[in-house]
């Protein structure tokens, strides 16, 4: 009997051993588990802020003559980070698989990224040299711009500036047909990612640079005001097609982060015609256009009209805008649908 009941006692001291280990198993992995979301909170609200602070000051840091090659490098990283976050906390998994897509974002990176930006990097000096010459000649390059600013300021002036050329030139890429064949090409995505950031037209590119950032270098900006002013545009526009999880708070209000500019690619026009800043939201919110963070994300991205548009072949994208065809039977079909004549699925059938 006494056998009996010190079995009885060791397997009740061993069960209760095995639960007090399970309950201390359970205790870590809730700490660890809460650990972790704790870590992925402070990383939602700081990659962005953290990633432009860093990247300003390392600009700051350099000289005059290696901010420009510090600028590349800044935002090849900043492009590597994004590409691995987006896999590491994603916003939207589903944006993660490709969709036909990844050529198209390609060969756009390669004409757009390597093309316009070289060719707009060896003739843009030249031009800026000979009209800044020509305004010293009469006098007005001192009080043309305040090139004897610090860097810092400088850069936001610039950036300022830049940016009110910038949203006129999207807002009317919006709002008016003509200029709309052009900036369609940017809103040819079925996913908003990192890399389709670079879908554009290179001509729309090469526009935007002539309106937002020429004239300024025509009136003296330094160079290394420029180089900072490039690093907080490419930190940006990383950012804001980024499909990472993130919480950028207040900044909302400042930046056009990517909780903003995913709902820009929305398929609804009262969800897609809105925040049209590149880098800043102060120029949406002074006329009017700003709309602010809405949690989840559009039901569908693309276009308000998609049938026949060549989604996926970005060299047929280029020759888009100038197919009056296609925009003439585009308005067509728009009236009928209206009319209620037909829908779109008949149009894509």
């Amino acid at each position: 009997m006494a056998h009996e009941s010190e079995s009885i006692s060791r397997s009740r001291i061993c069960r209760d051993d095995t639960s007090a280990h399970a309950l201390q198993l359970h205790a870590r992995r809730a700490e660890l588990r809460s650990n972790n979301n704790r870590v992925a909170q402070l990383l939602a609200r700081t990659l962005f802020p953290g990633s432009m602070v860093v990247g300003v000051a390392l600009i700051l840091a350099s000289d005059d003559a290696h901010a420009v090659t510090m600028s590349l490098a800044i935002s090849l990283c900043v492009l590597a980070i994004v590409a691995v976050m987006e896999h590491v906390r994603p916003y939207e998994r589903e944006w993660n698989r490709g969709k036909k897509d990844l050529g198209a974002d390609l060969a756009s990176l390669v004409i757009v990224a390597g093309g316009v930006e070289n060719t707009v990097g060896v003739l843009s000096p030249v031009i800026a040299a000979g009209v800044y010459a020509a305004l010293q000649r009469q006098g007005l390059a001192r009080s043309a711009f305040p090139s004897e600013w610090p860097v810092a300021l400088q850069a936001v002036l610039l950036i300022v500036l830049a940016d009110l050329a910038k949203y006129w030139f999207h807002r009317f890429g919006h709002e008016h047909r003509i200029a709309w064949r052009l900036h369609s090409v940017h809103h040819a995505v079925k996913r908003v990612y990192w890399l389709n950031g670079f879908r554009i037209h290179p001509l729309y590119h090469a526009i935007n640079f002539v309106i937002a950032i020429l004239p300024w270098l025509c009136l003296g900006v330094s160079s290394h005001a420029v180089a900072l002013y490039s690093v907080v545009l490419a930190i940006s526009a990383a950012f804001q097609h980024a499909n990472i999880d993130l919480d950028n708070g207040v900044l909302n209000y400042v930046f056009n982060t990517n909780e903003l500019h995913r709902w820009h690619h929305s398929r609804r026009l009262d969800e897609s015609n809105a925040n049209y800043g590149a880098v800043l939201v102060v120029w949406d919110l002074l006329f009017g256009t700003y709309r602010p963070r809405t949690p989840g994300r559009p039901a569908e991205i693309g276009m308000f009209q998609e049938a026949e548009y060549p989604f996926h072949s970005y060299f047929r994208q280029l020759t888009v805008p100038f197919a009056a065809r296609y925009w003439t039977r585009l308005e067509r079909h728009a009236t009928q649908m209206k009319t209620g004549a037909i829908s779109e699925d008949t149009i894509a059938g």
